[in-house]
C-alpha cells in the first residue's frame, strides 16, 4: 500500500489493529499542538498583530475546513462564471498542488501549459473557464497583483483560501461535504480538520455539497453551523452529472442513459473517492471494480497497465474516471492506446457541474453586494 494512503487510512480510522492504534495515539499530542498553533495564528490576525494584505481588488475566498475533496473546484467554476457574466474581470488564484515545481513566483495557465507544471486542478480550471485567467503560485498576494497588472482583474477568487490568512478577503465561502462534514472531529495529523470547527465563525457563506446523498444529515449540520455562525448564509448544492466523454476526444460524448447497467471500473485519485463512486452508482452503473489512488497522485504507465489487466480479467470494457484524473491520464494514453484497443477497453470521463438547490438567490445577492461596493 502507498505510504500516504496507509497513513490516511489510519487518521480517518479506517485501518484497525494494534499498529494503527499506536500510531493514532502518538499523533494525538501533535494534533493538539497543531490546533493550538492555528488558534494562536488566527488570534494574531484578529487582534491585528498580524495584518492581512489588501491587494487592490475584490477578493473572494472559496475553501474548506477539512482535508480531502468537498467539491470545492466546481464551486470555484460556478462563482467565476457568475462574476464573468456580470461583466466583471475575474481571475482564479491557486497554489497548484501536485505540480512538479512549487515556485512562489506566479505563473499563468495558458493553452500550451503542461499539467505537470501547473497542477491537475489548475489545468482543469484552465480548460473549463474560458476567458478567465488562472494563476498558479504559492504566494497568492503576488498572484493577485499579477492578475491586476496583467489582466486588469477587478475580482480574484482564492481557490482553497480559507487558511490563507495573509491576504485580506471581502467574502469567505466555505464548502462542506454533507456526507462527511468534519471527519472524526480531530485536527491534523490525528484527523482531517485543518482548523478547529469553531473557526467556521469566520465564514460568510456555507455551501453544503452533495446535499442529495445524505439528506437526513442536513438539518443536524445546519443546526451546528447556525450555532457557530448565526449570520452566515447556508446554501445547498449537488454535483449534477451531464454526460461522459471518451478520453482524449472530448467531442465523442456518451449519454448517461447509454451506460445503464454497464459493468465498469472506477479509476480515481481524488480527495473523496467514495463520493465519486456513489455518483457513478447513482447513474445505474454496475461498479464491478475500484482503483483508488491518493489525492493528486501522478499516474505512471505501470499503474494504468495494472488497472487494464485487472479490468480485462474481470470482463470490464469501460473504465470511468473524473476530469481531474483525465488530464493526468492523457499524458500516458499514447503508450497504452494499442493495448486498450486489443482489450476492447475505453476510458470514459464523467462530466458534472455544481447546481445550487437551495439558497441560490441569497448567495448571489451577497456576492452582488460585495462586487458592487
Amino acid at each position: 500500500m502507498d505510504l500516504r494512503k496507509y497513513l490516511y487510512s489510519i487518521i480517518v480510522d479506517e485501518l484497525k489493529g494494534i499498529i494503527a492504534f499506536i500510531i493514532r495515539s502518538v499523533l494525538w499530542p501533535f494534533s493538539i499542538a497543531y490546533g493550538l498553533l492555528v488558534k494562536s495564528v488566527v488570534k494574531l490576525y484578529q487582534w491585528r498583530v498580524l495584518k492581512p494584505v489588501r491587494v487592490g481588488c475584490k477578493v473572494i475566498s472559496i475553501g474548506n475546513i477539512t482535508l480531502g475533496g468537498t467539491g470545492k473546484t466546481p464551486v470555484v467554476e460556478w462563482i467565476a462564471n457568475i462574476i464573468k457574466d456580470k461583466g466583471i474581470k475575474a481571475a482564479v488564484l491557486l497554489r497548484g498542488y501536485g505540480r512538479a515545481t512549487a515556485e512562489r513566483k506566479p505563473s499563468v495557465v495558458r493553452n500550451g501549459s503542461r499539467m505537470r507544471d501547473v497542477g491537475d486542478e489548475a489545468y482543469v480550471l484552465g480548460k473549463n473557464l474560458k476567458g478567465i485567467p488562472i494563476i498558479v503560485g504559492r504566494d497568492r498576494i503576488e498572484g493577485a497583483r499579477e492578475a491586476i497588472k496583467a489582466f486588469g482583474a477587478e475580482a480574484v477568487i482564492l481557490d482553497d483560501g480559507f487558511q490563507h490568512w495573509r491576504i485580506a478577503r471581502d467574502l469567505d465561502i466555505v464548502t462542506i461535504d454533507t456526507t462527511n462534514p468534519f471527519g472524526n472531529g480531530a485536527t491534523i495529523p490525528r484527523g482531517t480538520l485543518r482548523e478547529p470547527i469553531s473557526h467556521l465563525g469566520r465564514a460568510d457563506i456555507f455551501i453544503l455539497t452533495r446535499s442529495n446523498v445524505d439528506k437526513g444529515n442536513i438539518p443536524y449540520l445546519k443546526n451546528i453551523l447556525r450555532k457557530l455562525n448565526p449570520p452566515a448564509v447556508i446554501a445547498e448544492s449537488i454535483h449534477k452529472p451531464s454526460h461522459f466523454e471518451v478520453l482524449t476526444d472530448e467531442n465523442r460524448k456518451v449519454e448517461i442513459s447509454a451506460m445503464t447497467n454497464r459493468r465498469v471500473c472506477i479509476l480515481s485519485a481524488i480527495g473523496n473517492p467514495v463520493a465519486f463512486d456513489n455518483m457513478a452508482e447513482g447513474l445505474f452503473l454496475e461498479v464491478a471494480m475500484r482503483a483508488h489512488f491518493v489525492d493528486h497522485h501522478n499516474y505512471t504507465k505501470s499503474d494504468i497497465e495494472k488497472v487494464l489487466e485487472r479490468s480485462k480479467d474481470a470482463g470490464i470494457k469501460d473504465i470511468v474516471t473524473t476530469q481531474k484524473d483525465a488530464v493526468k491520464l492523457e499524458a500516458i494514453f499514447a503508450s497504452l492506446k494499442d493495448k486498450m484497443a486489443s482489450y476492447g477497453i475505453q476510458i470514459l470521463v464523467l462530466r458534472s457541474h455544481i447546481e445550487i438547490t437551495s439558497g441560490e438567490d441569497i448567495l448571489i445577492g451577497r456576492l452582488d453586494s460585495i462586487l458592487s461596493r
